[in-house]
């Protein structure tokens, strides 16, 4: 999606948006129920990461003008809760933890919410010893963030950090 900004304006283009992310998002919202999970993997996990690729691609649909203000809090409101049972056990890497507690921090929330992810993420950027903001940035990239296209969530977050500091 980078490459193609660089050559037009990609957010101008809704058919770009209905060709590339409306699909992945529609795999997405049956993904539990026609996906078989395999016995090695943590349902709990992949529910999370789920809700939370849900939640991010409402952000990318946001920068194209696409209304899903209304249905954020409903998915951040099922994270919270699957986060907050602590059933995602130890098999899940730091990086995507803190790129899920992200996301959800970033969404269109409510603030109970907002609240709740931002102090879950920062007790988990305290525990993996990240550094400082860049370096939480750059674990961000390495999974799905993009800083240029999610400038006002990539805000949200540096505010969250020097707040804390």
């Amino acid at each position: 999606m980078n490459a193609e900004l660089h050559r037009r304006d990609l957010l101008k283009d809704l058919m770009f948006q209905g060709m590339h992310i409306i699909p992945i998002l529609s795999q997405l919202l049956v993904l539990g129920s026609v996906c078989p999970q395999r016995k090695d993997e943590n349902p709990t996990f992949v529910e999370a990461f789920r809700l939370s690729t849900i939640l991010h691609l409402s952000a990318l649909r946001a920068k194209f003008g696409v209304d899903t203000v209304h249905l954020e809090p409903i998915y951040a409101e099922k994270l919270q809760l699957l986060l907050a049972s602590r059933w995602l056990g130890h098999d899940i890497s730091s990086e995507e933890l803190g790129w899920i507690l992200a996301v959800g921090y970033t969404a269109k929330c409510n603030a109970e919410q907002k609240s709740f992810f931002g102090k879950a993420l920062l007790d988990h950027v305290k525990e993996s010893a990240v550094p400082d903001h860049a370096r939480f940035q750059e674990r961000l990239e390495s999974i799905a963030w993009d800083t240029n296209i999610l400038q006002d969530q990539s805000q949200d977050l540096q505010k969250l950090f020097l707040e804390e500091a």
